[in-house]
């Protein structure tokens, strides 16, 4: 749910954005997989070589149980409750976008396997700034900074263990400035260059078999962009990263 007004304080037109939004997954997921018994195999049992031949003969696959043979039975509920606000002030040739989002996310998996029950709860926030600036009416400015979030138990919901319980959250900061200019009525060129940063990945602990959140990941990089109508009956869509 969206709620928007639009006012002015002075000279600055102001658009406020507030909401609440609310979610609900549940996720049942199981996996039995095949393996080829009695037979020179790799990768677990899962791959064998056979002779090219007429009949080409498969050998029989078996399907086995256990974790160990990377059998899932889970279910799982994923539940989010949000509530957000932004503005987006205009003063003269200058944009400010400014919000901030609260997230709690709550996720209960039953694995029926290992016969386990795991839950975590998060409370999350989210900030977002960005300024934009029209010199003129071909050209604007972009510069935004905003942030985000990565449970755990990954983005399909569907396992966790006691470890990933324990783990906070992945999270995101991602800094981008961009140029945009319109040469012409219908084609548009723009150029980026962004930063993301992550933190709290995982790695493996000093002890086998343990897990530990150290260090971080930065990706850096630019992209360009062409669309729009060259001539009539010339259009283009190009792009470069």
């Amino acid at each position: 749910t969206d709620l928007v007004w639009r006012f002015a304080t002075g000279a600055a037109r102001h658009t406020l954005l507030a909401g609440f939004e609310f979610g609900l997954q549940d996720t049942g997921n199981q996996r039995l997989n095949g393996i080829f018994p009695g037979v020179p195999t790799t990768s677990g049992g899962r791959r064998t070589d056979v002779a090219l031949a007429d009949p080409f003969r498969i050998p029989a696959i078996q399907f086995v149980t256990g974790a160990v043979n990377g059998e899932r039975s889970t279910l799982s509920d994923a539940n989010v409750m949000a509530f957000y606000v932004q503005d987006q002030v205009e003063l003269g040739p200058v944009e400010i976008i400014a919000g901030l989002r609260y997230d709690r996310f709550r996720i209960d998996v039953a694995d029926f396997i290992a016969g386990t029950a795991t839950s975590r709860t998060d409370h999350l926030w989210s900030p977002r700034l960005g300024f934009v600036l029209h010199p003129s009416e071909q050209v604007s400015l972009y510069a935004s900074y905003s942030r985000s979030y990565l449970p755990q138990s990954g983005d399909q919901f569907n396992s966790m263990d006691v470890t990933a319980a324990a783990l906070e959250q992945e999270r995101f900061d991602n800094y981008e400035i961009c140029v945009k200019w319109q040469p012409r009525d219908g084609f548009l060129l723009s150029a980026a260059a962004y930063q993301l940063d992550r933190t709290n990945t995982r790695a493996p602990g000093p002890a086998a078999g343990t897990v530990v959140q150290t260090g971080a990941q930065r990706s850096r990089g630019i992209e360009l962009e062409a669309a729009g109508q060259l001539a009539p009956g010339w259009q283009v869509s190009a792009g470069y990263t």
